[in-house]
């Protein structure tokens, strides 16, 4: 795994703290240090949060920083969060890391969650990533510190899809349960604003149904 890029502190260019929802936290002790960012977000479901700066001095050189916190089912299941590039947040399609406690210490990887059939083999994905870290905390807290960077052209206004599932088996995700909390995670969020959009659990579930 790449080292982490240093989360820069606010200044001129990027993007100003706007009022956030209740229940998330702009600052995290991570890999030993103290990580602070400019908005955050609770999202709704999982006990799921998000926090992230951007980065936006230059067009052509705007950088993401996300640390997505998620809570997996259990000791030695997965959490996952990823961004969806199509017109609507929806798993299929959403470049994604996944992050679990492997035999060989905790792990994040990438993944192309490409069809619903689940056993999702490690791939590149869509995005470019400068960074990615993982932390995992009382077995079922996991983190994750993203740093990527966004396309000249690239709307602010990202789809985010997140789920976890149970233990991982060579590497492999098994899907994850049905329940409507696992049917729910998606939102689009403007990381420039902080405005968002959740999925109607209508949506959601069409969306997701034939997992």
């Amino acid at each position: 795994t790449p080292d982490a890029t240093p989360i820069p502190s606010p200044s001129a260019g990027t993007t100003a703290p706007a009022t956030t929802t209740a229940g998330c936290a702009t600052s995290y002790a991570f890999g030993g240090e103290n990580k602070v960012f400019l908005m955050c977000e609770n999202l709704s479901v999982q006990g799921a949060t998000i926090a992230w700066t951007l980065q936006n001095e230059d067009p052509a050189n705007r950088t993401l920083h996300v640390l997505f916190s998620g809570v997996a089912p259990s000791s030695g299941g997965w959490v996952g969060w990823g961004l969806n590039l199509g017109p609507k947040p929806a798993m299929v399609g959403t470049q994604a890391f996944i992050a679990f406690q492997a035999s060989n210490g905790s792990t994040i990887l990438t993944y192309n969650l490409s069809s619903y059939d689940g056993g999702f083999a490690c791939a590149p994905i869509d995005l470019e990533v400068l960074s990615s870290q993982v932390q995992i905390l009382g077995g079922t807290t996991i983190q994750m510190l993203v740093s990527i960077r966004l396309q000249p052209n690239q709307s602010t206004s990202l789809n985010h899809v997140w789920n976890r599932g149970p233990p991982v088996s060579n590497f492999i995700p098994a899907s994850h349960n049905l329940d409507a909390a696992d049917l729910l995670g998606l939102k689009t969020i403007d990381m420039a604003t902080g405005s968002s959009i959740l999925t109607s659990s209508a949506s959601s579930r069409q969306t997701l149904k034939n997992v």
